[in-house]
């Protein structure tokens, strides 16, 4: 997740008084492999735009589908012609889930950075602080930490619910072994660790996976997609205690000749 996500979910939790932030700990897939295992089950799911951050798909009232929908009216419904259209972001369902990272690290002793191998090898400097890490132990993590990816990832992860059999050929569990995930550019592909250890963690060490998506009201996510920043937005927020919508051009109207013509109006207008 890139650094802004991380900002815009402080900022967030901020102005929703939760002070607890900076409890809140996600992993960051680095190029390489990270091994975990998975704290609960099910996992969370959500539908999501990406607007700079992962914000929370409003359903029926959601301006972004709304913009969506009047843009695949003005492209024949045609999607692979309407992702190339300013404005056009679609909802993704991502899943969220309470995992114990068990990733070999060094902690670098100047910043506190975890660092962890990029493609099977160990930096020998910190790449926060670039501090020596020579002679600092490399060893399992072992820390709480929401794990966040596309749904597809949380699908092929349920496979092995199936497939991974206790001496009983009966389904093992999804918390009973480590997985390997396997990170190379964008793509993350889970596969079956060796670990079969028992994990147990007290409840209160698990985070609200709430937290690993931004919830931002209909009012909030058009000044979004407008442009305005995420401190604009939620101080706006924490000084009315909720927003008063702006003018826009979220109404879906028929689609006559007359209106596709004036929906690029529109939308030009709307990102201005």
């Amino acid at each position: 997740m890139s650094n802004e996500f991380f900002e815009s979910q402080k900022v967030a939790r901020e102005a929703e008084g939760k002070k607890y932030y900076d409890k809140v700990q996600f992993m960051e897939l680095g190029q390489g492999q990270h091994t975990i295992r998975i704290l609960q089950v099910p996992a969370k799911k959500f539908k999501t735009h990406w607007i700079g951050g992962g914000v929370l798909c409003l359903e029926q009232d959601c301006p972004q589908c709304e913009v969506n929908r009047t843009i695949l009216a003005q492209t024949g419904d045609n999607f692979k012609e309407a992702t190339k259209v300013q404005g056009f972001v679609w909802a993704n369902e991502r899943g969220a889930v309470n995992v114990l990272d068990r990733t070999p690290v060094r902690i670098c002793p100047r910043c506190n950075k975890e660092v962890k191998a990029v493609n099977n090898r160990m930096p020998d400097s910190c790449p926060g602080c670039n501090n020596s890490l020579l002679g600092v132990e490399i060893k399992p993590l072992n820390a709480v930490k929401i794990f966040s990816r596309a749904a597809t990832v949380f699908d092929q992860m349920a496979q092995y619910h199936k497939t991974i059999l206790n001496a009983d050929k009966e389904p093992l569990g999804l918390t009973q072994f480590d997985l390997v995930l396997h990170v190379v550019g964008n793509t993350t592909v889970p596969v079956v660790g060796e670990g079969r250890d028992e994990v147990t963690v007290a409840p209160e060490q698990l985070y609200d996976l709430d937290a690993s998506v931004i919830k931002l009201s209909r009012e909030e996510m058009i000044l979004r997609m407008k442009g305005a920043s995420w401190k604009d937005v939620y101080a706006a927020r924490r000084a009315s205690g909720g927003i008063q919508a702006p003018e826009s051009n979220f109404v879906q109207p028929a689609v006559t000749p007359e209106v596709t013509k004036q929906i690029g109006v529109d939308i030009s207008e709307m990102f201005k």
